[in-house]
């Protein structure tokens, strides 16, 4: 692994009798939490602060102080991770103490290049103890706060963010660790370190560089420390012409910390602002302020689902999700359902930009015909003001169901499945099961198994619950890791594991669990000589689950695995079996379309092109020619109805059903015409 270090600069002024400005609304457990202080970061040998680990699969991964991008401060963190696996390249910063009995936040800010997963986790400094409390989040492309709650396991602390998994750069910045629950309005100062002599304007809203401003937008700052008692405070300049606000140009006297003082610009869209503040100073005169610039957005929002709550109905300000798009609920032909049926109703950790998105169950078995759910405006929206010409739609379905359960011939199994894993706080597995209440056991021959990963995995297990974090006790067999007993005692808690190598297909392996809860693991080459893999206490309500299971190791990949000679022996569980994805959402095929009306009630309805665009498990745009509904007749200077549906609109029958998220529904101008070559 290549060595390199990275150093951090940086110089804070602190007068004592000036005020000071810092964030201490809580006290943060780490330290240099924005990456502005003095340390070696890349293979810190030392591991203090932050540093870096990476495995052999991990190698060329790589950290860099940027100063081009942050959010807080002056610097952020950049992130060039390389490796498959999310471990494969960890960004750590050790240690912190902590008290056993409470919960402790984790919050940071970050954005990626382009959206990508992050995971985030805490460990004993010592690794005495397993990693708890992993979450993932969903980067975007712009800065975001990010932030979970957890307990503790071990006095002594560090956080550990799993970069890697994708390889696609992100930053990191302004990163809090502190006792108890989630604190709100802990606000980066964009621009300063951390502490520092406030004289000029401040943390400006919109933040300097900022893209995708809305059109409608008033400017704001934090006031510099030497306006107290003096009239005007601030004198403002605005202008898209960089050279007139750099130039001090023009520019408002007033003393409210807000341009303009009443209502809100009105801006072009995609266009670029540049703004500053000079603040009153009764001994130089004016503090020249900084120059910030924003970038307005480059299209119109029809919803980007970020105004819904979950307020009640009856509270003035409630804006429920499903009471906006109008889906099939109540309609026994109409499959569609919009939100969660327990808040948050919107979705918010499967997002494309923002923090909400849109949750939308489709079902179109059984009565169902179709799925279909609509929003209406009133009054009707002007679908060409600005010039735009094409409505964007991101969506993001899931894979396609790949899991099945097959005796044939007689006494013989075969199972498919996905799944990333068996293993860590959750499963991704298919599962062949029955129910059974008292002491059980099972016995089968696993006959083959198909090496979609060194550590896919089949064999028989017995589980508390069907959740994907729930207790369980397994015997696995691996195509080259051996046989493995492995076990979660606590829901949501890692998976420990007892294993032996050399062990492959076709192998017979036996589960036993006492009422008392003692689980036994055992194999054996030939079914009657058996090895004994190791025991233990796993705790379990009535009644478990009892059966086979299959994971490929391998979200992409379907694993093939077939049992012989199942039995139960002294259970008298019945001959019916039930087979299903465990901690996998997943789709069947489905048409999308798009309905826009007009105020007339003119429609016209235009289909995706991809009639598998439901098992696309990745967020991907969808542009529409608004053309087409014109050509159909639809006025755009006045829709009032947009619709979104699965099925065939035209010719409803019973089909598929899934769940696909969608966000950021807009209306865009025409790309520029490239340049004439030279």
């Amino acid at each position: 692994m290549c060595k390199r270090l990275i150093y951090l600069t940086s110089f804070v002024l602190v007068l004592v009798a000036v005020p000071l400005v810092t964030h201490a609304q809580v006290d943060n457990l780490l330290q240099n939490p924005s990456f502005e202080e003095d340390e070696v970061i890349l293979d810190d040998p030392d591991y203090e602060q932050w540093a870096t680990w990476n495995p052999e699969e991990g190698a060329g991964s790589s950290v860099t102080v940027d100063e081009t991008e942050f959010i807080d401060g002056t610097r952020s963190l950049r992130v060039d991770p390389k490796g498959p696996e999310n471990w494969h390249f960890i960004v750590l910063n050790l240690s912190f103490p902590a008290d056993l009995n409470k919960q402790y936040t984790v919050s940071f800010w970050a954005k990626a290049e382009t959206p990508r997963p992050l995971t985030l986790q805490m460990k004993a400094a010592d690794n005495s103890i397993s990693a708890w409390g992993a979450t993932d989040f969903d980067l975007t492309t712009e800065w975001a706060e990010y932030h979970y709650t957890s307990e503790v396991l071990h006095a002594d602390v560090k956080l550990e963010i799993l970069c890697a998994g994708s390889e696609v750069p992100h930053w990191l910045d302004f990163v809090y660790v502190y006792e108890g629950e989630y604190v709100a309005g802990i606000e980066p100062i964009e621009g300063y370190p951390e502490v520092y002599e406030a004289y000029e304007a401040y943390n400006p809203k919109p933040r300097n560089g900022a893209r995708n401003v809305p059109q409608e937008v008033a400017l704001t700052w934090k006031p510099g420390a030497y306006v107290e008692g003096l009239s005007p405070k601030h004198r403002v300049f605005f202008s898209e012409n960089f050279d007139d606000v750099n130039d001090g140009i023009g520019g408002i006297e007033q003393d409210v910390e807000r341009y303009p003082i009443d209502g809100s610009l009105s801006l072009d869209l995609d266009k670029t602002y540049y703004w500053r503040v000079d603040e009153a100073n009764s001994t130089t005169g004016w503090d020249v302020g900084a120059l910030w610039r924003f970038t307005v957005i480059d299209h119109l929002t029809v919803d980007d689902f970020e105004s819904y709550n979950d307020l009640d109905p009856t509270d003035p300000n409630s804006n429920r999700i499903f009471l906006t798009w109008i889906d099939g609920f109540e309609q026994p032909t109409n499959g569609a359902i919009v939100g969660y049926a327990d808040p948050p109703f919107a979705e918010q950790t499967t997002v494309h930009s923002g923090k909400q998105a849109m949750p939308y169950y489709y079902d179109n078995a059984a009565a169902a015909i179709y799925s279909e759910a609509q929003r209406t405006f009133s009054p009707g929206q002007d679908w060409t003001r600005e010039g735009v010409d094409s409505l964007s739609l991101w969506f993001r379905g899931n894979r396609a169901y790949v899991g099945s359960f097959v005796e044939a011939p007689a006494g013989t199994y075969t199972m498919t499945a996905s799944g990333t894993d068996i293993w860590a706080e959750a499963d991704e597995f298919h599962f062949a099961y029955k129910e059974l209440s008292g002491a059980a056991a099972i016995i089968a021959k696993v006959e083959s198994l198909e090496n979609t990963d060194p550590f896919a995995k089949a064999g028989m297990m017995i589980r508390d619950t069907l959740d994907v974090d729930s207790r369980y006790a397994a015997v696995l067999v691996t195509p080259e890791n051996g046989v493995r007993f492995q076990y979660r005692k606590t829901a949501g808690r890692s998976t420990d594991r007892y294993f032996a190598e050399g062990i492959t297909a076709p192998q017979w392996v036996r589960l036993e669990r006492t009422t008392g809860g003692l689980v036994r693991a055992f194999y054996s080459a030939d079914g009657s000589t058996w090895t004994l893999l190791n025991m233990t206490v796993v705790s379990m309500n009535m009644p478990v689950y009892i059966g086979l299971a299959v994971t490929s190791h391998n979200a992409d990949a379907t694993c093939e695995a077939k049992f012989s000679n199942v039995s139960f022996p002294d259970t008298g569980v019945g001959p019916q079996w039930t087979d299903q994805d465990v901690g996998m959402l997943s789709n069947e095929a489905e048409p999308m379309y798009v309905t826009v009306k007009d105020s007339s009630g003119t429609s016209a309805t235009v289909y995706h092109d991809d009639p598998n665009a439901t098992l696309i498990d990745t967020w991907i745009q969808w542009n529409i020619d608004l053309q087409a509904f014109a050509d159909e007749g639809v006025v755009l200077t006045d829709v009032s109805n947009l619709a979104i549906g699965f099925g065939g609109a035209d010719n409803p029958q019973s089909g598929g059903s899934g769940l696909v998220f969608f966000d950021d529904i807009r209306l865009y101008r025409p790309a520029p015409a490239p340049e004439p070559a030279p």
